[in-house]
């Protein structure tokens, strides 16, 4: 186990019947068991791994229910900002890809004003 647990938030659309789904659960799962701190975040409710998930005490939350790619981008920075992960893994296309770009270029550039 590890001594410093670090807190990984792995962000996706949604937990549907994919591929991507499947692969960020076992993700999800393996680094549970090596130790570390797992949040799974997503856009788009759905149960379909979920429990796979809560049988392992992995916590997973609905960041925000609105379709807006601006609205959940300024969700997911409050989730973050709240939550503080040491690490971001975001698997799949559309918001979580967005958000995460965009996350680390605030991140890096703290100065910028995305408002303009």
């Amino acid at each position: 186990m590890l001594q410093n647990k670090r807190n990984i938030l792995c962000l996706i659309e949604s937990l549907n019947s994919g591929g991507a789904e499947r692969q960020l659960t076992y993700l999800a799962m393996l680094l549970k068991e090596k130790g570390y701190n797992i949040s799974v975040g997503i856009f788009i409710k759905s149960d379909f791994y979920l429990k796979e998930l809560e049988d392992k005490n992995i916590v997973c939350t609905q960041i925000t229910k609105s379709t807006n790619k601006i609205i959940k981008v300024l969700s997911l920075i409050k989730y973050i900002v709240k939550n503080k992960p040491d690490t971001i893994i975001a698997i799949g296309g559309g918001s979580p890809m967005d958000a995460a770009k965009i996350m680390w270029v605030m991140y890096e550039h703290p100065e910028v004003d995305f408002m303009d």
